[in-house]
């Protein structure tokens, strides 16, 4: 008969509030990753207030995601300068400030300015997190420390469509859109004074700040982000493809630059040597593609089903709750199966991911039921629990304690990066399939409208004239630059009513093309992850306490 394990032991070493810490680190967590998400659903509610053009608008959700993935390198290697308890403090300000200016805007450009705030604050935060339960947790917690930071991430993003229609119906104070953001003050006031009592004051390595690498950086994701933008709605000119080409140099400055400065023994923005550890170059790799697919399928089917097929924001998030439960599930699954599978489980996520995607593309296909949707939303979300987390150990399992906080920073930079490109390429996959298809969607509501306006007594002359009319207003307005707005001389407000009725038949049908146009470019990415976790270290821990055999420090010092 076998004698028992015996009991682990306590690391001595380890800070005894840690838990307490990750608590506080994960309440940050959450509010900036469901800011992320939590716009999709108030898009109408925004428009209608402020007078907000569909352009102005995308801003609002991209340009927090493209300013949260700039500020995530400078603020991992600021947090290894100056500690990750100071900078989290300060990015926790910087959010809460910036969500109340969000919630007071009285113009979409200001509405636009708060948000870009609110990116760079988050970009100071998320790398602290994830260097925080880096250099705070031991081996042999950390895993499951992360499988906990991937269920707070999972549930956060997929949350927003929620909890945005949630309060966007509830209108509270006849505030209509603007409880999204202010909800934000109270609970980031209670996150800092908790932190500034309660995280321990740990830093990475010192050294300055490359600034010149931080301004390459910035410009070549500049250079790729705001062309996918902005090209759909200024007509793809010259200068977008000028940006997107003038990218390549930029990145090839940006790493000869660096290169030059590790030679010379200075100070770098971040060490490219790194990169040599394949866990760490996959793990950035899967967090772009990964984050490009799924982003892009939830800001694609938030618009689907409130503008497709007429549900409302509480309606779009109830259904998207899909999402979040699979994330729950797999985040909750996912350290013991990292324990048993290795690289195996980022197969597994991705796998599911995918299968997920194209249930959704069948679904829409079949039905124009936004409940139908929810099995397939729940698949997704279980493929996302089965990601997130475990990428994030993978990729920072043989980095050193030192460079937590930089190498944190590429990590997060390429997700929110793909979360970014992600709202990028879909709406132009998106948009761009509604315009081409408005015709032929148009077509689909004619014989109703024809069959209303002969009941209605109008001549066949007039009712010819009238369906004329209807399919000409539709494809305009589908191509155009702002499919919210109607063109001119084209029927709206009282009088209208069967060419509202008809249009409504007409946009289901153009969203339901467009979606299933759009999600394939979706199941692309998240297949391109698939691939990419093949590249990832086939070693498996052998169970969720297992501590790595292997000195991170002299993993670097292999590599490099």
């Amino acid at each position: 008969m076998g004698h028992p394990a015996p009991p682990r032991t306590a690391d001595p070493t380890a800070d005894p509030r840690r838990w307490v810490s990750l608590t506080v680190v994960l309440s940050g967590a959450f509010m900036i990753l469901l800011d992320a998400t939590i716009v999709n659903v108030a898009i109408p509610s925004v428009q209608l207030d402020l007078g907000a053009s569909y352009g102005s608008v995308e801003w609002v959700v991209s340009g927090y995601a493209l300013t949260f993935g700039l500020s995530l390198i400078p603020g991992g290697r600021l947090g290894d300068r100056f500690g990750y308890r100071r900078l989290f403090v300060l990015g926790m300000l910087g959010f809460v400030t910036a969500s109340a200016l969000c919630g007071i805007a009285q113009t979409p450009g200001q509405l636009i300015a708060a948000r870009v705030a609110q990116g760079v604050a988050a970009g100071l935060i998320n790398p602290q997190i994830v260097a925080i339960i880096q250099v705070g947790f031991p081996r042999h917690e950390r895993g499951r420390a992360f499988s906990l930071y991937g269920i707070v991430a999972g549930v956060s993003v997929a949350a927003g469509p929620l909890l945005g229609g949630l309060l966007v119906q509830a209108d509270v104070a006849s505030l209509l859109w603007r409880p999204i953001f202010l909800i934000n003050v109270p609970i980031g006031v209670v996150a800092v004074l908790l932190a500034a009592r309660l995280l321990p004051p740990t830093r990475g390595r010192g050294g300055a700040l490359d600034g010149v690498a931080v301004v390459l950086v910035a410009l070549a994701l500049s250079l790729i982000t705001v062309p996918l933008i902005e090209g759909r709605a200024a007509g793809w000119p010259a200068w977008t493809w000028l940006c997107l080409a003038a990218a390549v140099p930029v990145v090839a400055l940006f790493v000869r630059w660096e290169l030059r400065r590790i030679r010379n023994g200075q100070a770098v923005l971040f060490d490219l040597r790194l990169l040599r550890i394949r866990s760490l170059a996959a793990g950035a790799a899967i967090g772009l593609t990964y984050f490009t697919g799924f982003i892009g399928l939830l800001f694609m089917l938030s618009l689907h089903l409130q503008l497709g097929l007429g549900r409302s924001a509480l309606a779009a998030g109830l259904i998207l709750t899909a999402f979040a439960a699979g994330s729950v599930i797999g985040g909750a699954l996912s350290d013991r199966a990292h324990a048993r599978l290795g690289r195996g489980v980022l197969l597994l996520g991705s796998g599911l991911a995918v299968a997920g995607t194209v249930g959704v593309i069948i679904t829409v296909a079949l039905t124009r039921s936004g409940a139908a949707l929810i099995p397939a939303l729940f698949l997704v979300g279980l493929g996302n629990g089965f990601t997130i987390a475990p990428n994030v150990d993978i990729a920072l399992e043989s980095v050193p304690k030192r460079e937590s906080g930089s190498v944190a920073g590429l990590v997060n930079t390429a997700q929110r990066i793909g979360n970014a490109l992600g709202i990028a390429i879909v709406g132009v996959a998106l948009f761009g399939a509604l315009g081409s298809h408005a015709a032929a969607a148009a077509g689909t509501a004619t014989d109703d409208l024809r069959r209303e306006l002969v009941t209605a007594g109008e001549t066949s002359e007039a009712v010819d004239a009238a369906v004329a009319r209807f399919t000409h207003c539709y494809v305009t307005r589908a191509g155009s630059v702002d499919p919210t707005v109607a063109p001119p001389g084209c029927p709206t407000g009282e009088g209208a009513d069967a060419f509202t009725r008809a249009a409504a038949i007409a946009e289901a049908d153009n969203f339901s093309r467009a979606t299933r146009v759009a999600s394939w470019w979706a199941a692309g990415a998240v297949a391109l992850t698939f691939l990419l976790a093949l590249l990832a270290p086939a070693r498996r821990r052998r169970d969720p306490g297992a501590t790595s055999g292997v000195s991170p420090d002299s993993a670097v010092g292999a590599a490099t």
